[in-house]
């Protein structure tokens, strides 16, 4: 059978002694701090460990860079009502006449490209005047942004996929570009520091290519080209050709 929720925690441990206990961690990486109190997220990830694994009491946390790590204890009461609180807004959100709320978690949404009130929501922008927005509206106007932005970007990535199938968008093409990356940033700093010193290694502080090319030309005095092809040569077997499309009026 079909599972009716799935989920995929970056970690979950137990013990096996007396009172059955677990932690599930989540790695956050995005820049928006994530506090592990507010997360349904891990509630849900902690109610269904609890099923798998026997859990009768879970601890949940995320980890993530400047964000304190707070342990939250979720007993067994709390993991039953978890448990029939997603249950009912699953059963709820099934039913015909339910109605969509368009609200910060639209931003996750892969449906927002096709979706008539995620849709609805973002002409609030076009019917603005920046020059007369009034200072009161501009928390609301910037939620506006962040449900656009998803808005778009599923637009453009069904757009992608159709042109790329050999598909047609009249007015609208795909062009091909390729971008290099390098596939082991730790060794190429290795690399580059035993070739050329740890000064040009340190130069290139985002260990890019092109960073490194210019740490290099800086550092020996010669010229953008010939440094370029120093590194490239040096760091042939870790360098990887990524072809990219984006989208373009024809």
């Amino acid at each position: 059978d079909t599972p009716l929720m799935t989920g995929k925690p970056d970690l979950v441990m137990w013990t096996e002694g007396i009172v059955k206990r677990g932690l599930v961690i989540d790695y956050k990486t995005g820049q928006g701090i994530v506090p592990t109190e507010k997360s349904h997220q891990l509630r849900v990830l902690a109610f269904m460990a609890a099923d798998e694994y026997g859990l009768e009491e879970v601890y949940v946390t995320i980890l993530q860079p400047n964000n304190p790590i707070v342990l939250q204890k979720i007993g067994r009461s709390e993991l039953r009502m978890e448990r029939e609180r997603t249950l009912l807004a699953l059963d709820r959100i099934q039913e015909k006449s339910a109605h969509r709320v368009v609200g910060p978690w639209c931003q996750y949404c892969k449906a927002t490209g096709i979706c008539p009130e995620a849709q609805e929501a973002t002409k609030t922008l076009t019917t603005s005047s920046s020059a007369v927005i009034d200072p009161s509206q501009l928390p609301r106007l910037l939620e506006v942004c962040t449900l656009a932005e998803s808005v778009i970007e599923n637009v453009r990535k069904r757009a992608r996929e159709i042109l790329d199938a050999g598909g047609e968008i009249p007015g609208w093409k795909l062009v091909s570009s390729k971008r290099r990356s390098l596939t082991n940033s730790a060794c190429a700093y290795g690399l580059i520091k035993e070739a050329f010193g740890e000064e040009v290694a340190m130069g290139a502080s985002s260990v890019s290519l092109t960073d490194a090319a210019k740490s290099l030309a800086t550092k020996a005095g010669l010229k953008e080209k010939e440094a370029k092809a120093k590194i490239e040569s040096l760091l042939a077997d870790i360098i990887e050709m990524k072809q990219t499309q984006r989208l373009m009026r024809s």
